[in-house]
């Protein structure tokens, strides 16, 4: 693949990604909280909406915690979790077809989404993505 094909190829999921964004994370965030995306934990609360899908259940202990699990657990935002679970769904199923065949996929999805949110808020100067985050993240997300 040459650089240009490349080029076009991520200016296509870029642009796929930021429709999937103003569809579907934009208003539901915008009816919840302004700031909504200002939470430190966005990740945990899609992993929880993803474990409710997965355990057609609302955990009462934590399953999470390395230190904490096991520990009785009040979701009080459950609804926003599970909302945050299918958007992510919705963003995936979207995305697969055109970018499924690509080795990294499932990796930069969900930092590309949160990159367009914060480039779409205005954010001067988006997230760093380190290997710290992105263990975190994906520790969260898929378990």
């Amino acid at each position: 693949m040459t650089g240009d094909q490349a080029t076009e190829r991520r200016a296509a999921l870029v642009q796929r990604l930021l429709f999937v964004v103003a569809v579907f994370l934009v208003p539901f965030g915008i009816a919840s909280a302004p700031n909504i995306f200002n939470d430190g934990d966005t990740s945990w609360h899609l992993a929880a909406g993803q474990w409710m899908v997965q355990h057609g259940a609302i955990p009462h202990t934590d399953p999470f915690s390395h230190t904490a699990g096991g520990r009785p657990w009040v979701p009080l935002e459950w609804l926003a979790e599970l909302i945050f679970a299918g958007c992510f769904r919705a963003a995936e199923a979207a995305m697969r077809p055109g970018f499924g065949d690509w080795p990294l996929f499932n990796h930069v999805l969900p930092f590309d989404v949160a990159r367009a949110h914060e480039e779409l808020s205005g954010v001067e100067h988006p997230t760093v993505w380190t290997a710290e985050r992105d263990k975190a993240l994906w520790d969260a997300l898929r378990g």
